[in-house]
This record gives structure tokens, sequence and C-alpha cells, in this order.
């Protein structure tokens, strides 16, 4: 499973393009010009389940974190090999994390 985030609605949040700056290690203006575009700005894209499943989910956990203390709803993209984009429900998203927990290290 193939995952893209993005800010649902445009912003310039200075403390969630900071948060995002360094959690990220991603360029300020990067990060800016993409929270700007709103829901077609895509600043973050993994993969799920791989050998870096446990930084993923950190990092995953950490940013729905964020925005839900910012107040800014969140654009989730479910992206398979072959298909456009889908949205996923941040919920959905959040299960997956959960039910994956303990299974990789």
């Amino acid at each position: 499973m193939k995952i893209a985030l993005a800010s649902l609605l445009p912003t310039t949040d200075l403390p969630l393009v900071a948060f995002l700056h360094r959690r990220l290690a991603l360029p300020l203006a990067h990060v800016r010009g993409h929270l700007a575009q709103g829901s077609s700005g895509t600043f973050y894209t993994c993969a799920l389940y791989g050998n870096d499943h446990v930084q993923r989910d950190s990092e995953i956990r950490d940013i729905v974190r964020m925005f839900a203390e910012r107040n800014a709803p969140l654009q989730v993209w479910e992206m398979e090999a072959g298909q456009s984009p889908q949205p996923l429900e941040e919920a959905h998203l959040m299960n997956a994390l959960d039910a994956a927990a303990g299974s990789y290290q």
C-alpha cells in the first residue's frame, strides 16, 4: 500500500510549515508551497509495510497528530500501481497502522 498526504485546504499555517520542515527534513519553501496548493500539493508519499515501516508509521502518526492540533484537515490518498490515486479516510489509514502495530521492528 502506498499513500500520499496533502493539506485538504490551502494553508499558510506557520507552525505546521515549521513542523513538517523539521520532522521530514524538507526545505521550508517546498513545504510552504505544497501546503498552499491544498489537496493537489502532496508533501508526503510513502509505501507502507516495507523495511522502513516503523519509521513511516511514526512519521504518519506525527503528521496526523499535528494536523489535528492545528485544526487543519488532512487529505490522504491511497495509490495502487496502475490506478489513479483514491481518497482514503484518515480513520482507515490509522486502523491499517494500528493493525500492523507490533508486526514490524
